[in-house]
């Protein structure tokens, strides 16, 4: 049985959302999916190998933990995981700031400019 799951973390920007903006959203996000599933909502506390163990994917957390290749931390905005040769996929969605979505790029674009300095 191949598991599809949609999610949507439960950040305070989401939290802030009016009801109808909210519908708007998970129906617009996940309208082509090809499943009737709802979309869980899950806190903000939870990482990704909690959302792995609340699908169904692994059996708990810590088997998530030892088996898990990807990253911990769920992503901001709008991501799907193809996990394991049935290819479940997962779904997240973590509403962020452009402030949050900047300080996430961040890291990875200073690594960037410094490898490109070393370069020359």
């Amino acid at each position: 049985m191949i598991i599809d799951r949609n999610f949507i973390i439960e950040t305070a920007l989401w939290l802030a959302l009016p009801a109808e903006d909210k519908t708007f959203l998970s129906n617009m996000l996940f309208q082509g999916k090809e499943t009737n599933d709802p979309v869980d909502l899950i806190p903000d506390t939870f990482n990704m190998l909690d959302v792995l163990a609340l699908a169904g994917i692994f059996k708990s957390k810590s088997d998530a933990r030892k088996n898990w290749r990807g990253p911990v931390e769920i992503p901001m905005g709008f991501k799907e995981f193809n996990i394991g040769k049935r290819q479940h996929l997962i779904t997240t969605f973590r509403l962020a700031s452009p402030d949050e979505m900047e300080k996430e790029a961040l890291p990875n674009s200073r690594v960037e400019d410094k490898r490109i300095d070393n370069v020359f």
